[in-house]
């Protein structure tokens, strides 16, 4: 059987036909295609990278500033700026500001971005920049003008005539413009000074304005005249103001307050101008009320002191009866003076006094240092922060600055540096005791201005220029407590007190002899001595007994009484030397020390003084204060002298209200102080 063949077989080329041949697979069109697609993709795939890695836009950068370079060559670079309303901005802020110099390709200078550069410079309102080829740029500036400054939570800013805040590090430069407060106020400022400005005479006198309720002003002139415009019409009361100064000088006279808010009248108001300082000790409460004269001179209208009850060692241990005696030193003081008084600046004398100096730096990034520079150096607010809860921060007080580690700066306001140090002294005192003080005070239905601590007061009081200057020890030797103080350098230094003074002298000499208290306290003035003499043993004194009848004396020799009050007195300098030894200044302060104080009056005190510190002994009593009586111009009533002395320095040189008032340079902002305080 045949086997079938499954293919079939292969046509026959004829003999002389030519054979056929297959297609090479590079010329068939599917492979070409196939090849055309992968360089695709790979041509493709190599601009992404290139594009992705950056180099096509480096290389086209190049060609492009290699472009702007060579057409600097044929003209096309800065020649000039030329710059139009240039009138508060620094020049070479604004060249900085452009990036331009001379030379620059012109090509290269962006407009756009220039002008977001500029319009952001505190001076510029709008501004219009254009690149005139080939080598021109032209700039036309609207700057903003200053109209006035603005105080607002303790910061004085520069504010332009649509109200606005000019950001300015130094203001001093502006100190001439008006002063405007409140939270509105820069808003309605430029009204204002077209009210002020109907009568020029008048308005060259005006210092600030206040704005009260977002409704009204109240005006305040150069001689602390003040000034109450109504809400409607207030341009026809400024010109009657301008009539009456013109017809009764009122400037010059003692008129304190102009009230011009009714229509139709005016209201003169006259309030000399007093100052309250109240010491409370433990044996004594006084009040001194004071009016300032021109120069700086102070004069007591009005003296009030009581025996203080319900107080021991400084501290309050009877509320009702430390109100009681407050309130007979006020009323004393005020009808003397033939004034009320509402603020006081009150001496707190107890309370456990902690004094300590620490040493800080802020960044200043190599400017000048403004005022706003040292207001956010002094502030006290992380100080605050870092006392424990049961303390009260009374003072804080900058004693010296450096720049950038150069120290003995006094005043860094205009100079440059990267860093300012400051040296702080912080005096605090234990809170309950300061808030039974406030609370004593408040019932009294009287306001605290500030508290004071006595060493300082004293110090302020007593101590002479130099004293200050070159180094002293004040020692205030009070009823309950012995005070401490040290200056140098002007400055308050070391502040502590100690719980022993006057009184415990005079308690030890009734235990001693037996006498009652008020008997020991006039043996201990008469008779109080800490220098024994050969005749002591010889001289008798006459004492009653406690309990016996009031014709019985008994007779002691003086040498039993010298004996009694020196011990006392040497355990009181053995604290103070002990004291000022630990701070370290027993040494640095030189070789001064000034005693005040009701117990530094004891016969023979400056002696043992000398021979138990080893230095040079002074009692001290108030200068700088006129009107005072010879009985109260002693050295008790120290203190008293310098709460007033204080609160008359720190109204005459405070701005800023901190802890303790940043001082603004220039007597016009000094004047200013209290009055701004008291009207924010």
């Amino acid at each position: 059987m045949r086997r079938l063949r499954i293919f079939a077989s292969k046509p026959k080329l004829k003999r002389g036909q030519p054979r056929r041949r297959a297609r090479p697979i590079w010329r068939q069109p599917t492979f070409w295609s196939i090849i055309f697609l992968l360089v695709g993709t790979a041509i493709g795939l190599g601009c992404l990278w290139i594009w992705k890695t950056g180099l096509f836009q480096e290389l086209a950068g190049k060609t492009r500033w290699q472009f702007i370079t060579g057409s600097a060559k044929y003209g096309f670079a800065v020649r000039e700026v030329y710059v139009k309303g240039r009138i508060e901005t620094n020049k070479e802020l604004l060249l900085n500001t452009l990036r331009l110099k001379r030379g620059t390709p012109i090509l290269a200078f962006d407009p756009e971005a220039a002008l977001e550069r500029v319009t952001a410079l505190p001076w510029i309102r709008t501004a219009v920049i254009e690149r005139q080829l080939p080598d021109v740029v032209y700039l036309s500036l609207v700057e903003r003008k200053p109209l006035a400054l603005w105080q607002h939570k303790g910061d004085f800013t520069l504010i332009d005539t649509s109200g606005e805040i000019i950001p300015l590090n130094n203001i001093g430069k502006y100190n001439n413009l008006k002063i405007v407060v409140g939270w509105n106020a820069p808003k309605h400022a430029s009204n204002l000074l077209g009210i002020l400005a109907v009568a020029p005479e008048l308005a060259k006198r005006v210092k600030a304005a206040v704005r009260v309720g977002d409704r009204r002003w109240d005006i305040k002139m150069d001689n602390d005249l003040e000034v109450y415009l109504p809400e409607l019409e207030p341009v026809s009361a400024w010109v009657r103001l301008a009539e009456l100064q013109e017809l009764h000088d009122l400037m010059e006279g003692d008129v304190a307050i102009v009230d011009l808010r009714l229509p139709g009248r005016i209201i003169l108001r006259q309030s000399p101008k007093t100052k309250e300082g109240m010491e409370l000790k433990s044996n004594r409460i006084a009040c001194f009320i004071v009016r300032t004269h021109g120069q700086g001179k102070l004069e007591v209208i009005g003296i009030g002191h009581q025996v203080s009850k319900g107080m021991k060692n400084g501290n309050i241990v009877d509320m009702l009866a430390v109100e009681e005696s407050i309130r007979a030193a006020v009323e004393s003081a005020e009808h003397m003076a033939g004034e009320n008084v509402r603020f006081i600046t009150v001496c707190f004398a107890g309370g456990q006094l902690d004094s300590k100096l620490i040493s800080f730096d802020v960044s200043i990034a190599g400017h000048e240092i403004g005022d706003a520079d040292l207001q956010r150096a002094l502030d006290p607010a992380w100080l605050y922060a870092q006392q424990s809860a049961d303390c009260e921060v009374i003072h804080t007080l900058p004693v010296g600055y450096s720049i950038d580690g150069n120290k003995g700066v006094r005043d860094p306001r205009g100079m440059y540096g990267d860093k300012l140090g400051v040296n702080m002294h912080i005096i605090t005192g234990a809170k309950a005791a300061v808030r039974n003080l406030e609370l004593c005070v408040q019932r009294c239905h009287l306001d605290i201005e500030k508290f004071a601590i006595a060493p300082y007061a004293a110090g302020l009081a007593c101590l002479v220029d130099d004293e200050k200057d070159l180094g002293a020890i004040c020692v205030d030797m009070g009823g309950g407590t012995t005070s401490i103080s040290v200056f140098l350098d002007n400055q308050l230094m070391f502040a502590d007190s100690i719980p022993i003074g006057g009184d415990h002298v005079t308690k030890d000499i009734a235990r001693g002899l037996s006498t009652p208290y008020a008997y020991a306290e006039r043996m201990k003035n008469l008779y109080g001595s800490v220098i024994p003499t050969e005749s002591d043993d010889h001289e008798s004194i006459r004492i009653p007994l406690v309990g016996e009848d009031e014709n019985e004396f008994s007779q002691v020799p003086r040498s039993m009484l010298v004996g009694i009050v020196r011990p006392r007195l040497e355990e009181i300098f053995e604290l103070v030397w002990s004291k000022l030894n630990s701070a370290g200044f027993h040494k640095v302060t030189g070789r001064r020390v000034v005693l005040t104080g009701g117990a530094s009056q004891l016969t023979g005190l400056t002696n043992l003084a000398t021979t138990m510190l080893d230095k040079q002994v002074r009692v001290g009593r108030p200068i700088n204060i006129e009107g005072l009586a010879e009985s109260v111009n002693g050295p008790a009533f120290s203190v008293c002298a310098g709460l007033v002395q204080l609160t008359y320095n720190e109204r005459s040189e405070a701005v800023f209200p901190m802890a303790r008032r940043l001082e603004f340079s220039g007597n016009r902002f000094g004047r200013l102080g209290q009055w701004l305080r008291d009207n924010i």
